[in-house]
């Protein structure tokens, strides 16, 4: 009886080992396959990278397309709080080229009514030493496969964010086929001219050589109708241009008291540099706390713009307001300099309303 039994136990010792011995060698097999699997994978993928580096490394100037993130218009839409981004995709483009590309300014610039950015990337060309600010000659007006250049045009009327791209070399070609796009002048303003918005591009015919980038002489400027998307035929070296600013910026107390708060006004936006410990108490925060929370997520990345008309000093004034605390005095010990005074001479102020009475604005 005890033999019997043992012999059973036995068997069964040795059927339960020989399945720990054959599991154990199908774990190895699986374990050996997993690792050729990451192994492929991972060859796959660096291939992947390795062929789109070498496929974007054509590309040898690039201004990355930025787009609108987040916004926000406040004061009965005389002004608009926004946050900047660069895509994503395009970060990731560049980010794996092993030749650092030359790059142009994406612009953020703004209106009354449009704000603007500007995307490009171009291979390089045959005349690509001659550049101007940066940018590169072209001979063509169409894009080589893969290139592009575009204006991100925003337009806020209504107090609503509606976004169009402007492909610039198809905008040439339907202002005259026989014409290359050569510059957009635009860097920080956008130029009102009789109520609308418009861009100003240079254009140059087919047939004509630039030897020099600085001689204009070869060069038509032509103005482009934000409204329609058009380039449209007038030379905007005959009209009356005005852009929109907020104009205290000027003044050298105001200019020391807004980097003292470290931001800077320029044109018609403010700009942060970085934000102190006293945002909490901003009359923003009270009154727009969306803004403020747009501005503390990303102050490198965020404006307030001014939409208001750049005569309107009120809404100014009540911009500037909003990024100190409520009820701060900022008029206090103000110098106004006699180039901007009413009456020719120099003020020191210490209110709002004598301020009022000595300024002179630039429509006056």
């Amino acid at each position: 009886m005890f033999n019997i039994q043992y012999g059973i136990m036995g068997q069964g010792r040795w059927t339960t080992s020989l399945m720990i011995g054959e599991w154990a060698i199908e774990s190895k097999k699986i374990g050996v396959i997993f690792l050729i699997l990451i192994g492929v994978c991972s060859l796959f993928v660096f291939g992947v990278r390795e062929f789109e580096k070498q496929d974007l490394s054509k590309y040898e100037y690039w201004i990355v397309d930025t787009e609108i993130t987040d916004y926000e218009f406040i004061e009965n839409g005389r002004m608009i709080t926004v946050d900047w981004h660069s895509k994503k995709e395009v970060n990731q483009q560049v980010s794996v080229l092993d030749k650092k590309p030359k790059f142009g300014s994406p612009g953020r610039i703004t209106g009354r009514r449009f704000l603007v950015s500007y995307a490009a990337r171009f291979k390089a060309k045959s005349a690509w030493n001659e550049v101007r600010d940066d940018f590169p000659i072209l001979e063509q007006n169409y894009p080589d496969k893969g290139e592009y250049w575009k204006i991100n045009v925003y337009d806020t009327k209504g107090e609503k964010l509606d976004k169009k791209v402007l492909d610039v070399f198809k905008i040439t070609r339907n202002y005259n086929e026989n014409y290359y796009p050569a510059f957009i002048l635009n860097k920080y303003s956008i130029d009102s001219i009789d109520g609308k918005e418009y861009l100003t591009i240079s254009l140059r015919k087919k047939e004509d050589t630039i030897t020099d980038v600085r001689d204009e002489s070869k060069l038509l400027k032509r103005l482009i109708d934000l409204e329609t998307g058009k380039i449209v035929d007038i030379d905007p070296n005959n009209q009356k241009k005005s852009s929109p600013k907020i104009g205290l910026g000027s003044i050298d107390s105001f200019s020391q008291l807004f980097k003292d708060h470290d931001f800077s006004v320029r044109d018609n936006g403010i700009h942060f540099w970085k934000l102190g410990d006293n945002t909490k108490q901003w009359l923003l925060n009270r009154k727009y706390p969306k803004s403020m929370e747009i501005i503390s997520k990303n102050p490198e990345t965020s404006y307030i713009y001014k939409l208001a008309p750049d005569d309107d000093l009120q809404t100014s004034i009540d911009m500037i307001k909003l990024v100190f605390p409520e009820g701060t005095n900022i008029f206090k010990d103000i110098t106004i300099p006699a180039a901007s005074s009413k009456d020719g001479q120099a003020h020191l102020v210490q209110s709002e309303e004598e301020f009022l009475q000595y300024y002179k604005s630039n429509a006056e």
